[in-house]
This record gives structure tokens, C-alpha cells and sequence, in this order.
């Protein structure tokens, strides 16, 4: 997870919090099950953002965007959806 603020690596800007939110967006986009991988990252922050994505699979949707999401955001979510189920 290279792109945690603390990862000296990455450098981004994301959050633990992030990957629980990002979690739920997926998870809340569609009923098929979703397929999770964790691959390495260095930052001290990792066993949170792991347990962010742990308590967002579970139904926690804390801190999610009030706002709502682009147009651009929603009609790709919708193609993504149509190719999955045809």
C-alpha cells in the first residue's frame, strides 16, 4: 500500500480511512463478492488500512463523501456493472 501519507516510498496522499471508504464504494456498487488482495506496502499505518477494508466488508460505512459522485464517477460505475453481468 505504497500510497498511504506515511509510506516513504509512495508518498501520496491517502489515508487508512480511505481504503475503508474505497472499500465501501466498490462494495456498494454492485452484489457480486468482491475479490481483495494485499500486495506488500511499507507504511506504519497498513495493519489500519487493512482494518478499515475488514470493517467496511462488514457493513461499517463511517466517513464516506457527503457529496455525491461526478457524472463522470456514476456512468463508468454503470459500464463496469453492464460488462460484469452480460
Amino acid at each position: 500500500m505504497d500510497c498511504l501519507s506515511d509510506d516513504l516510498l509512495g508518498r501520496m496522499k491517502l489515508y487508512p480511512q480511505d481504503f475503508g471508504t474505497l472499500t465501501s464504494i466498490l462494495s456498494d456498487a454492485t452484489e457480486l463478492p468482491l475479490s481483495l488482495l494485499l500486495e506488500g506496502g511499507y507504511s506504519p499505518s497498513l495493519g489500519e488500512s487493512v482494518q478499515a477494508i475488514f470493517e467496511a466488508l462488514d457493513g461499517k460505512r463511517n466517513g464516506m463523501p457527503e457529496e455525491s459522485p461526478r457524472r463522470e464517477t456514476v456512468a463508468r460505475v454503470e459500464a463496469i456493472k453492464t460488462n460484469i453481468t452480460d
